[in-house]
Order: C-alpha cells, then sequence, then structure tokens
C-alpha cells in the first residue's frame, strides 16, 4: 500500500491564556523579564524586542506589521531617551505615563493576559528596570479595508456605508449614528486560543434590561477554541438551533444596527468581522428593507407586500403545481389542463421527479456560479438555466410548465435573500408531502410551519411579533410603512414576555 489509513486521536482542548501562562510574573529587573518573553515567543520571528535608553534600562516590546512605526519612534522611543539622561535612575512607570511619552491611551498592568491581549492586537509593551509593571501603549497601525459599501445589502438612496472588518471604525460608525451618552459599548473576549474582541452594543433605558442580561449570560457560557466571525457567535447564542428560521440578525450596514438599537434591540459586533448581529430577530424583518425608509411609504408599502407574495410564491409554487397536477386536475380550467396534458405528452416521469430535478438542476447552477469567478459567474447561471432548460424539455425529461413554475420559484426567491436558506427547505418539504398526499399533504406542511414559527421565540421575545400584531398601531411598520408623521415613536418595544412597552 502506498498509503497508510491515518491513526485517529482523540482531539486536545488547548489551554486557554489564563491557563497557560497563569505561573508568570513580571520580574522588577529588565534582563530577567526579556528572557521569559523571548521563551514564551520562541520561534516567532515577528516579535521585536529593543532594549534602549542608559544601561538599557527600557525595554519595548512589539509585533512587526501591526504597529504604527511614526507612533512608536516619535512618541515613545525618541521621547524616552531625551527624557533620560546617563547617570539618572531609572523613572517609574506612573511618571513614564504621565509625563515622558505623548500617547492617547496608555494603561499599567501587572497582569500577563492583558499583556498578551494588548501586545498581540497592535499595542506597545513598555517594561523599565525597578519596576513589576508593564506600560501598555497604544500603537495599533495594521493595514485594514477602508470604509465602502456592502456588496450585500445594497442601498438605493440613503447611506452607502458599510462596515469592515476593523473593530474600533465599526464602533465609531455606530456611535457617528448616536451620538448619546446612554450608547454603551461592553466588551468581552471569546475564545480560549483567538482570544476575539466581542462587544455588546445597547442603549441604556431603551433597550430592556432583562434582554441585556440575558445575552451576556449566552455570550458567558460560550466555549470555543476560536472565534473567526459573527456567525460563529450567531449559532453559539441563537434560540431554536434545529430550525432553519434565524433567531439572531445580521446586518453589514450602520444604518440598520442604528435603527435596531432605536427599537430598543442590542447589536453584537465581532472583531474582524464584517456582519453585526441584532437580536432579538423577528420574522417580520425579513420583509423590510432599510431602502423602505429612504423613499415614499406608498412605494415602500408596495413592495413590501410584493416581499410577502414573493414568499407566498416561492414556498408554494412548485407544491401547489405537483399536488393539482398529480392529484387534483379537476380545479383547473379545462383549457388550462388540455394545454397541461399536451405540454406533457413523452415525458415519462412523474410531476414530483420532473420538479425535483429542476429545483436541484437549477441550485446547482446557483451553487457554481457564485463559486466561479466573478467575470463568468452570472453568465453560468443564466446561460447554464436557459441551455439545461430547453434541453430537458426538447429531450422530453420534463414538461415546459415545469421549466416556467421553476423560473417563477427562482425569481421570486431572490426576492427575499435573506430568506433563500429556509425557502430551499421548506419547498422541498412541501414538495414532497404534495407528492405522496396532494393538496392535504400540502395543507399538513404550511400547518407545521406556523406551528413552528409560532412556537420560536428569540431572547425570550416571540418570533411573530409584528405577524401577529397587539394593536393596530403595530401594523404602521409590519405589512406596510406608514407615513413617519404616524411613526414618531416606535411601533413596539420588543419586550421578553412578548408584551407591547406602555412608555411607546
Amino acid at each position: 500500500m502506498f498509503f497508510r489509513r491515518a491513526k485517529r486521536t482523540h482531539a486536545v482542548r488547548p489551554e486557554s491564556v489564563e491557563e497557560r501562562y497563569s505561573s508568570l510574573a513580571l520580574a522588577s529587573r529588565v534582563e530577567e523579564n526579556e528572557r521569559m518573553f523571548r521563551e514564551v515567543f520562541r520561534g516567532d520571528d515577528t516579535m521585536i524586542f529593543r532594549r534602549f535608553g542608559p544601561e538599557g534600562m527600557f525595554l519595548i516590546m512589539l509585533v512587526d506589521g501591526m504597529i504604527n512605526d511614526e507612533t512608536v519612534n516619535d512618541n515613545i522611543v525618541r521621547r524616552l531617551e531625551i527624557a533620560v539622561k546617563p547617570g539618572d535612575p531609572a523613572p517609574g512607570l506612573e511618571r513614564i505615563e504621565r509625563e515622558m511619552v505623548s500617547i492617547a491611551e496608555a494603561k499599567r498592568t501587572a497582569k500577563m493576559t492583558d499583556i498578551f491581549d494588548s501586545l498581540l492586537y497592535g499595542d506597545t509593551v513598555l517594561l523599565a528596570d525597578g519596576s513589576s509593571e508593564a506600560l501598555i501603549l497604544s500603537s495599533k497601525g495594521f493595514e485594514r479595508r477602508s470604509i465602502g459599501s456592502s456588496e450585500n445589502e445594497k442601498g438605493i438612496k440613503g447611506p452607502q456605508e458599510a462596515f469592515s472588518e476593523a473593530f474600533m471604525p465599526n464602533l465609531a460608525l455606530i456611535r457617528r449614528k448616536l451620538r448619546n451618552p446612554a450608547l454603551k459599548f461592553a466588551f468581552r473576549k471569546i475564545g480560549r486560543v483567538t482570544r476575539t474582541n466581542v462587544v455588546l452594543c445597547y442603549i441604556d433605558g431603551v433597550c430592556e434590561k432583562g434582554l441585556v442580561e440575558e445575552i451576556e449570560a449566552r455570550l458567558d457560557k460560550i466555549e470555543i477554541n476560536g472565534i473567526l466571525d459573527s456567525n460563529y457567535v450567531s449559532e453559539l447564542i441563537c434560540d431554536s438551533p434545529g430550525s432553519p428560521f434565524r433567531t439572531t440578525g445580521s446586518t453589514e450596514r450602520p444604518d440598520i444596527v442604528a435603527a435596531r438599537l432605536l427599537e430598543g434591540r442590542a447589536a453584537i459586533i465581532v472583531d474582524g468581522s464584517p456582519t453585526v448581529l441584532t437580536v432579538p430577530h423577528l420574522l417580520v424583518e425579513y420583509f423590510q428593507s432599510q431602502n423602505d425608509y429612504y423613499r415614499s411609504f406608498w412605494g415602500a408599502s408596495l413592495s413590501r407586500v410584493l416581499r410577502y407574495i414573493g414568499f407566498f410564491v416561492s414556498v408554494s409554487a412548485p407544491a401547489l403545481y405537483t399536488a393539482i397536477l398529480g392529484f387534483h386536475p379537476e380545479l383547473l380550467p379545462t383549457t388550462l389542463l388540455i394545454s397541461v396534458a399536451r405540454a406533457r405528452q413523452g415525458v415519462l416521469i412523474p410531476t414530483v421527479a420532473e420538479m425535483t430535478f429542476m429545483l436541484l438542476a437549477l441550485e446547482i447552477l446557483q451553487e457554481a456560479g457564485l463559486r466561479a469567478p466573478p467575470a463568468i459567474g452570472q453568465s453560468l447561471s443564466i446561460v447554464g438555466g436557459l441551455i439545461l432548460g430547453q434541453a430537458a424539455v426538447d429531450a422530453r425529461i420534463v414538461s415546459a410548465p415545469v421549466v416556467i413554475v421553476v423560473a417563477l420559484w427562482a425569481v421570486t426567491n431572490m426576492m427575499l435573500p435573506n430568506l433563500r436558506s429556509p425557502i430551499i427547505v421548506m419547498t422541498f418539504v412541501l414538495l414532497a408531502l404534495s407528492g405522496a398526499l396532494g393538496l392535504y399533504g400540502y395543507s399538513l406542511g404550511m400547518c407545521a410551519l406556523g406551528v413552528l414559527l409560532a412556537s420560536m421565540r428569540s431572547f425570550g421575545v416571540p418570533y411573530t411579533d409584528f405577524a401577529v400584531p397587539y394593536s393596530f398601531r403595530e401594523l404602521r411598520d409590519s405589512v406596510v410603512r406608514a407615513p413617519w408623521r404616524r411613526m414618531a415613536v416606535r411601533p413596539f418595544s420588543p419586550k421578553r414576555g412578548g408584551e407591547p412597552s406602555e412608555s411607546d
């Protein structure tokens, strides 16, 4: 044998920073501290250690490529070399922080976890002879993507800026929208290995206190080696993890986050991810678009009604066609039934098999278009669909009405891109039930869908709020969008019991 089967090994839980370096402590001598940190970062050539000052009394540690060179050279090293002359005793860190360095953000600490977190995030760590503490100096200067527009959430009108992978600029984008001292950012680190910054954002006095406590409790319970994107957090804190419907919202636009915060919700920002989570997330949000609030309420209301119709068509069209043609053809007008029968002449496979084949073929083409280079991806999906559909009809594998129904399904599916995955799941489930039981199976599937949605909650809030309003007032921003004069206050505050807010 040329290849031997690899021996199975048990997964090893990596140690966290606290567990691995809990025995380390800073000494009062720079030489000892330098030896300790060089041993910790042995094999990492990006770590830079530099001794300077009279008799090498100062040591700075930084990561190459993550710091601003001018800040370190001009505001730290040069100022200390000017301030401390040969023969002078080593100054304390408190004096260095107050008088000798010119840095906007500085912090003294003896905790090793704080030192590692700051050092590996682009800050400079300064050690001085005679001190058993470290001075953390803000000097971040790593490259990051500039603020641009969102490719996934195109805006016709209104703000065009979108979040990027940079952490603090994302917070600044939200702060610029909501210039209020009540806007709070609560920091925490998640991930035993990655130590990723995760921020809970909310407006104090608008967001319910119980909701904030629930989110914090779920975040603190996360046990995972690393967080690389906000979807990691979404899956670990969401309600109903087995449901195809998400119970946490996501967006790349600061204006949407600001709007959700004003409604009494909370946002979760993950360092390194351009997608921000918003909770609680309600079913009605799938049918709302931020563009609705930047144009006439008449056009916005019409678009929103069309989205509801598109959702029903995309979920029901394949299943209804299969159920009626296979079990209840008497429901069709005679002329239409004759036309469909003529189109099906020579097709040997049943209707449910036709529909399944075409739906799977369309999904394969869409996946191929997404994975292909952008220059040919869109052409592959369109041209491939046209050629495949025409060839299938000519070969009598499927009938022309099936191609029309699948095309209608594909178009209406694109109206709700955030609902694409749930729509695909529901389409195949309803298609299977309709192919087995006809309209009775379709009705059974729709009832099961209604029960599922009615039983779901998002952080204590019923998932179908707005869809099943408590009063006529809440209809102002659900099926339609009322004029702004009628929406001077929030139509609904997501309460953890599902009750409307009395203060609104």
